[in-house]
């Protein structure tokens, strides 16, 4: 067992679990590969002569050498940093809000009701989503769909009203 052939090596301090995820430079990785390979040395004897956490781990580095390369030696493993594509975001924000703030305040001209008003606006700005344009004009959307449910059910009423007395 691994663990045993560790403690014998090191001492109790060879069986301490790692506290912290130690990432090895590439030169390192290579230079354990390299001496595995010259001294023709298994994955354990390498791991507990470099005093590596698991074999595993250089299992891992071999795959990737062979793979992809030196080059897979020296990236690191995991989900790539998002990159900040929009440099200018709050000055988009800013532009946004002026956008969305006219069409509204010309459609104010007109004697439509605030959610005919909304509709419209939704329908014109067809690449910013409902509730962007919401926050945007300082509505929130519980009041947005609750007037629009009101109208909407007064609407159906309306229509049944109707339908029931032809």
């Amino acid at each position: 067992m691994y663990w045993v052939k560790l403690y014998q090596t090191y001492g109790l301090s060879g069986i301490k679990p790692m506290t912290n995820h130690i990432i090895y430079p590439g030169e390192f990785k290579q230079k354990v590969l390299h001496w595995m390979h010259t001294n023709h040395s298994s994955y354990p004897e390498t791991a507990l002569q470099f005093k590596i956490s698991s074999p595993s781990v250089i299992f891992t580095w071999q795959r990737r050498l062979e793979t992809k390369g030196l080059s897979g030696l020296y990236t690191t493993l995991g989900r790539p940093k998002m990159k900040n594509t929009n440099l200018n975001y709050k000055s988009d924000l800013n532009f946004d809000y002026y956008l969305i703030k006219y069409n509204y305040e010309v459609l104010k001209q007109s004697n439509l009701s605030w959610i005919d008003r909304l509709q419209r606006l939704f329908k014109q700005l067809t690449n910013y989503s409902k509730s962007f344009i919401l926050k945007q004009l300082g509505i929130s959307r519980s009041s947005y769909y609750y007037q629009k449910n009101k109208i909407d059910n007064f609407l159906t009423y309306c229509l049944i009203l109707f339908l029931h007395q032809n």
